[in-house]
């Protein structure tokens, strides 16, 4: 631990893995990662004291996904979880502690600091999207992501010349209820991270006003519904699906009404959206430098 701490800030995403999870979330410290303190000054006695009682008595879920039988599944789960003695049978509500802020809008953009390459830097603009876990709504967050990121790609590719191409991601999480986000990340040079920030900044607030045209919604969704058919496939994404399917329904609803929300989405949904999302004034933009541009 004290050999990986310091490499931290080698580089932009370091820095960000750091800082921002902590700085988007009102300053939660259970997000992101303080000082070196912090790993080090728990104590055995500290982690057995956390986790007894849930190996005591916790509520346990079981979920298997793969080639094997239910006879199996129930055969083995009798010899082992069944053989324990009696315990909760639902979680805990946790509601205070799921309870997440989206912090206001800095006045200015927030400089971090990273000590890797001297020619690269990061912006990140953060929007937030409060009702991101709703399905509809995080289907159509999904949708607004790809033409966000195909129209930042034209920006920054025929407007500013940048070789770089942007990443657009959604958050959104049932446990957190009324948190979550839709975030623009571009690497590029220090001396345009002003000019990149201004121009997303513009893309999004260009979709809120304008709205987007049948031939971007096309080009968003279609590749989504084509990916369906493959995901049903994969294990992990049953395992996403089914993991709280007995305590918590939200993965089955989503899987459940995933294509059907793909198919009915209109550009009037994308723009209502993107009126909500794309407010400048809600915006929080992180901007990584090299230590050199910063003075640190």
């Amino acid at each position: 631990m004290r050999a990986w701490y310091p490499t931290h800030d080698s580089s932009p995403r370091g820095i960000i893995n750091k800082e921002v999870p902590r700085l988007i979330r009102s300053g939660d410290t259970r997000y992101g990662f303080g000082d070196l303190e912090t790993f080090t000054s728990p104590q055995l006695e500290d982690v057995r004291a956390w986790a007894k009682p849930q190996f005591e008595s916790g509520f346990i879920e079981i979920t298997v996904v793969g080639d094997v039988s239910k006879d199996t599944i129930i055969a083995e789960g009798a010899r082992t979880f069944g053989a324990l003695p009696m315990r909760a049978d639902s979680q805990p509500d946790y509601t205070a502690e799921r309870s997440l802020t989206f912090p206001k809008a800095p006045d200015a953009p927030v400089y971090l600091a990273h000590a890797g390459n001297a020619e690269q830097a990061v912006v990140r603009l953060y929007w937030p999207a409060n009702n991101a876990a709703d399905a509809p709504t995080y289907y159509r967050l999904r949708v607004l992501r790809s033409i966000l990121r195909n129209r930042l790609t034209d920006v920054l590719r025929e407007e500013l010349g940048s070789t770089y191409s942007p990443g657009v991601g959604v958050q959104s999480n049932p446990q957190t209820p009324g948190y979550g986000y839709v975030f623009a990340n571009v690497t590029t040079d220090p001396d345009q991270v002003e000019t990149v920030l201004q121009a997303t900044l513009e893309v999004g607030q260009k979709i809120a006003d304008d709205g987007v045209t049948a031939d971007e919604i096309d080009r968003a969704v279609q590749p989504l519904i084509e990916d369906l058919s493959s995901s049903l496939e994969s294990n992990g994404y049953w395992m996403n699906v089914l993991n709280d399917a007995q305590s918590d329904s939200f993965g089955l609803t989503r899987h459940r009404q995933r294509e059907a929300i793909y198919r009915s989405i209109t550009g009037g949904d994308l723009q209502s959206l993107a009126s909500d999302l794309f407010v400048a004034d809600t915006a929080y933009p992180v901007i990584v430098l090299p230590a050199e541009n910063t003075g640190e």
